[in-house]
């Protein structure tokens, strides 16, 4: 009894999944057509975040009086390094409205000061954040900027900092060193913008599928999304990494088109409620070459059978079963493979 050679190969495919940030929008807005204020309510504030109190206001530490100079500025940062112990900090203190949740993405703004102050090798800046007002960490690590300009700061990476329940009070502050003793340095008068989202509270959009799935190159697939906890009915906005050619999106539905090359891809929704809140989310997935297959044959034996499992192909690197069932009076003498 003989069983014809089946070859296999094994393929090793890595799947490195690419991350797409969240989508965010500017929630808060100043600019300084004044300058020498000591506080500035801000411009504009999303209509979701709690308006009474001290919150949306920009103020200052008592080692950063307000000196004149268009923008909102400073004499008071010094050449000592970014510590959360020193008094010389700009400050913001937000929350969510009742009923809504708190992300914050980023600040983005323009910067301006003396030219000494921000010489070469510049001067390092950086944003902290406290839900008591007193203990506050640093957010990532301090950038550094040679003379006026713009900065961003990116927060989206800082769990702490998505999904902050309403009545919990965020306080951000501001630090920055330079080149001298006496700072004359602060925001433009461009201003800055804070980013982020605020979105309903327990609504929430899932998929059903998990992040970092397979599609094999050639063949098509969908990603369902299902918005919850918001107000009915829901719309879906989808936005991809794939070429717009290599996928339809409908509703709820991301079809994944069989033209998709091999690579790996993202795919992000965003899910908008009757009240016009919105939440996002992001998977992401991985096409893949085709799985190659090999066709099993078995030769035709004399004195029983012989059958494999699986039956007519495998996938390399898969392992296959010979059955055998002699005839009466036999046994088997030999597998060839």
């Amino acid at each position: 009894m003989k069983i014809s050679r089946v070859l296999f190969s094994f393929i090793a495919v890595v799947v490195v999944g690419a991350m797409r940030p969240a989508h965010a929008e500017t929630i808060l807005t100043w600019t300084f057509p004044v300058s020498s204020q000591a506080s500035q309510v801000a411009d504009s504030a999303n209509a979701n975040l709690d308006s009474g109190g001290g919150y949306n206001l920009l103020s200052r530490g008592a080692g950063a009086p307000a000196t004149t100079g268009a923008g909102f500025r400073t004499t008071g940062f010094q050449n000592n390094g970014i510590d959360t112990a020193n008094a010389d900090y700009f400050q913001i203190f937000l929350s969510a409205a009742n009923g809504y949740a708190l992300s914050l993405s980023g600040i983005t703004g323009g910067y301006v000061g003396t030219g000494t102050f921000s010489a070469d090798p510049g001067v390092s800046h950086q944003w902290a954040y406290s839900f008591d007002g007193t203990s506050f960490s640093l957010i990532g690590d301090a950038t550094t900027r040679i003379g006026n300009g713009s900065s961003s700061f990116d927060f989206s990476g800082v769990s702490a900092l998505q999904n902050i329940a309403a009545g919990t009070d965020v306080t951000l502050r501001y630090y920055a060193s330079g080149q001298t003793t006496t700072g004359g340095w602060g925001f433009s008068s461009q201003g800055f913008t804070v980013d982020g989202t605020l979105s309903v509270a327990g609504f929430s959009v899932g998929f059903d599928k998990t992040s970092g799935f397979e599609v094999e190159e050639g063949s098509s697939d969908t990603i369902t999304a299902t918005a919850m906890g918001g107000t009915e009915p829901y719309s879906y906005t989808w936005t991809s990494s794939l070429n717009q050619d290599d996928y339809t999106a409908a509703l709820g539905v991301f079809t994944i088109e069989d033209t998709a090359p091999t690579g790996d891809y993202w795919a992000q929704v965003i899910a908008t409620d009757n009240s016009a809140a919105s939440v996002t989310n992001t998977i992401n997935f991985s096409v893949v070459p085709p799985t190659v297959k090999y066709t099993i044959t078995v030769a035709e034996t004399q004195n029983g059978t012989a059958t494999t499992t699986p039956a007519d192909e495998a996938e390399a690197g898969a392992t296959v079963t010979v059955n055998t069932s002699p005839a009466s009076g036999y046994a088997v003498e030999s597998i060839v493979v």
